[in-house]
C-alpha cells in the first residue's frame, strides 16, 4: 500500500464549497441498494456543505442511476455486466466479492479513470465497493487527491487516507489494522453510521412513542428481498398469533414477485410501495421484521425492536454477532427461512415486555444519527465537536 498524497490545503479546516468529490458505488439485484444509500446520505451532508458530488456507477440490472438523478446529483454510468464468472475470479485470487464488479477490474479503473480525468480529477474519491481493493485504489490516486473507503467486510487490502465501517462487530479496532497503512484513519463503529438526517430529527419523537391498541409492525426486506421474507411472512400471517397486531409492509420496488400486492390483502395489513418517508413510517412502529445491513442502524436510531435476516452472505457474520450480543432477535440465514420461521415469531412477539423497552433504550444510545455530521466534518479537517 502506497503512501497517501497530501491534499492541496491539507490540514486547514475548509467548507466544502469548491470541493470535488466523486463517488464509486454500484447497486444491482445481486448488491442491493444499501450501498447507494448510505452515499446518497454522506453525498446530502456534503451537498448541505456546499459541496456538489457525482457518482460512478455500473449500469447493471437493478441500479439506481434514476433515483440518484433524481436527487439531484449527476451520475456517470459505466457499461454494465460483461460476463467474467465466479471461477474465473476464484482462480485468480480475487476478492471474495469481485464477481459483484460485473467486470475485470482493470476494466474497470480504465473505465472510472476516464471519468475522473474529463472532470478534471477530484479532491476527494469515495469508494463503497466489496470488489475493489488496493490494486484498484493505489493507481486511481493520480485522479484524486484523497481516497475514502466505506467498507464493512475487512476482507481484503485498502489504500485509503480515511476508512469507514459503521458497524458493530468484535474486535472492531484490531480488523483493519493489516488491511490498511499507517496513514488511514480509520472511522470505526456505529456512531460513523450514514443516515439521513430525518432518522436524527425523529428520535424525540421515537423516545415517546407508546404501544397504543394494538402493535404495529414494520415489515421490509430491502429493495430486492430475491428469497421473497416478504412472502413468507404474510403466508405466517394468519390466525390467533397475528390478529393480535396490524403491519405496515413494504413492497420494494424490485421485489421478483409482482403478484405480492395480492397477498397483501389481509386482515390488519396495509402495503406501501417505493416510501420516500420511511423514517417515518418506521417512527410509528412498534416492532420490524427486516434485514441486516444499513437498516440496523435506522431501527437502532429510532429505538425499533427487530427480527432479523441475513439476506446476504455478507451480512451474516455481523448478523451473527449482533443477534448473539442481543441486540436484535436474529431469524438466521434468508437461504433457511420459512412461513413457519415468522408464524413462530409472530407467537412469542411481545413488543411491550420490560425486556424489549429496554433494548429500545439501549438501540437509541448505540446510534444517535449524527454520523454523516461526524464523517462530513473529518473530510473537511474539522473537529469532530459531535
Amino acid at each position: 500500500m502506497s503512501t497517501p498524497r497530501a491534499t492541496r490545503g491539507a490540514g486547514a479546516s475548509r467548507t466544502a464549497a469548491g470541493i470535488r468529490i466523486a463517488i464509486r458505488a454500484d447497486a444491482s439485484i445481486s448488491i442491493g441498494s444499501g450501498h447507494i444509500m448510505r452515499c446518497l446520505a454522506l453525498a446530502d451532508g456534503l451537498r448541505a456543505e456546499g459541496a456538489e458530488p457525482q457518482f460512478i456507477t455500473r449500469a447493471h440490472d437493478g441500479n439506481l442511476d434514476a433515483l440518484i438523478e433524481a436527487r439531484g446529483y449527476r451520475v456517470h454510468s459505466l457499461r454494465g455486466d460483461v460476463g467474467v464468472t465466479r471461477s474465473e475470479h476464484v482462480a485468480s485470487g480475487e476478492p471474495p466479492h469481485a464477481v459483484l464488479l460485473g467486470c475485470d477490474w482493470h476494466r474497470d479503473l480504465a473505465d472510472t479513470a476516464r471519468v475522473l480525468e474529463s472532470i478534471g480529477g477530484v479532491d476527494w474519491l469515495v469508494i463503497d465497493h466489496y470488489a475493489l481493493d488496493a490494486r484498484w485504489h493505489e493507481p486511481v490516486r493520480k485522479f484524486a487527491d484523497r481516497l475514502f473507503v466505506i467498507d464493512d467486510l475487512a476482507d481484503r487490502d485498502h489504500d485509503a487516507d480515511l476508512l469507514l465501517d459503521q458497524n458493530l462487530v468484535e474486535h472492531s479496532q484490531q480488523r483493519y489494522h493489516s488491511r490498511t497503512g499507517p496513514g488511514c484513519e480509520r472511522l470505526l463503529g456505529a456512531r460513523y453510521a450514514l443516515l439521513r438526517p430525518e432518522f436524527a430529527a425523529l428520535r424525540k419523537r421515537a423516545k415517546l412513542h407508546v404501544i397504543e391498541g394494538k402493535p404495529r409492525l414494520l415489515v421490509f426486506f430491502g429493495g430486492v428481498d430475491a428469497t421473497d421474507e416478504t412472502g413468507k411472512f404474510l403466508d405466517a400471517w394468519s390466525g390467533n398469533e397475528a390478529a393480535r397486531f396490524v403491519a405496515d409492509v413494504v413492497i420494494g420496488a424490485r421485489h421478483p414477485r409482482r403478484s405480492l400486492h395480492e397477498q397483501c390483502r389481509r386482515p390488519g395489513v396495509t402495503v406501501h410501495g417505493y416510501v420516500p418517508a420511511m423514517a417515518e413510517l418506521m417512527a410509528g412502529a412498534d416492532y420490524a421484521f427486516g434485514a441486516s445491513g444499513t437498516s440496523n442502524w435506522e431501527r437502532f436510531c429510532l429505538g425499533v425492536n427487530a427480527a432479523v435476516v441475513s439476506i446476504a452472505h455478507n451480512q451474516t457474520a455481523i448478523a451473527r454477532y449482533l443477534g448473539e450480543q442481543g441486540w436484535f432477535d436474529s431469524l438466521g440465514d434468508a437461504r433457511d427461512t420459512t412461513p413457519e420461521t415468522y408464524r413462530r415469531a409472530l407467537l412469542t412477539l411481545d413488543p411491550a415486555s420490560p425486556a424489549a423497552l429496554a433494548r429500545r433504550e439501549r438501540l437509541m444510545q448505540a446510534v444517535d444519527g449524527l454520523g454523516v455530521q461526524r464523517v462530513v466534518r473529518r473530510m473537511l479537517g474539522k473537529p469532530e465537536a459531535l
